[in-house]
């Protein structure tokens, strides 16, 4: 029973430090560090969309410049023909009509696209000013509370190694098995021990067996409870 009254000890020692661990990562200046953290974290996220958009609106931008030459080459060489060999019948009209109406229709198909393009571009650009403005504002907000978690993180740096110093004493004397079984069952359940209730565990209060409860009172072995699979210990 020794054993699991030390190691009863060492649990409030371990769970008073995973306390102040946790409220230390719940800390109201933390929890704004890192809700600016996040947020600039975001808005590189969407700049590099932007950017990427960008990059594609200019890639296709240059491939729309490259139809422009092209159509004019083309147009050019309509008009030089229909100038050599000027059309001596209404199927030849049609025929220059046709080419000439075809290559009107591409030309103010790039030119709407080229529009749109533009104003695209107009889009992007007001929104990669905002991402800039809205991150430059957090940063600003982030590096000023920063210095503020700084100092809060060394107190509690300070605070939690005096609780590791103490989790350290409760620790000497007992067997190695015992801290191993803690630990393992700290992984499933916290914390990983419970005191015996009547009959009852006094972690998820269902009732022992008598077979169970007898071991637990006489044995001063490591039983689990059944249903939590928390380590039952009967001490005052």
């Amino acid at each position: 029973m020794e054993q699991l009254t030390m190691l009863w000890e060492y649990q409030q020692a371990d769970m008073a430090a995973e306390r102040f661990k946790s409220e230390f990562r719940s800390s109201e200046l933390r929890q704004k560090l890192e809700k600016d953290r996040n947020f600039i974290m975001d808005q590189q996220k969407s700049m590099k969309k932007i950017e990427a958009d960008v990059a594609v609106m200019a890639d296709r931008k240059e491939a729309i410049d490259d139809e422009f030459k092209r159509l004019n080459q083309l147009s050019e060489q309509l008009e030089a023909r229909m100038n050599e060999t000027p059309a001596e019948d209404i199927e030849q009209t049609q025929k220059y009509l046709k080419e000439a109406r075809k290559l009107m229709d591409l030309i103010t198909q790039y030119e709407n696209e080229m529009r749109k393009l533009k104003k695209d571009a107009g889009v992007r650009d007001n929104q990669q000013r905002e991402v800039v403005k809205r991150a430059a504002k957090a940063k600003a907000e982030f590096d000023e509370l920063k210095k503020g978690y700084d100092v809060e993180y060394k107190e509690a740096t300070a605070k939690l190694e005096v609780l590791k110093n103490d989790i350290a004493k409760k620790a000497v004397g007992i067997a190695p098995e015992y801290l191993s079984e803690y630990q393992q069952v700290k992984k499933h359940v916290v914390p990983p021990m419970a005191k015996l209730n009547g009959d009852r565990c006094g972690g998820c209060n269902m009732n022992l067996p008598q077979a169970v409860l007898k071991e637990i009172k006489v044995s001063g072995k490591i039983v689990e409870c059944e249903t939590c699979g928390r380590m039952i210990v009967s001490i005052d």
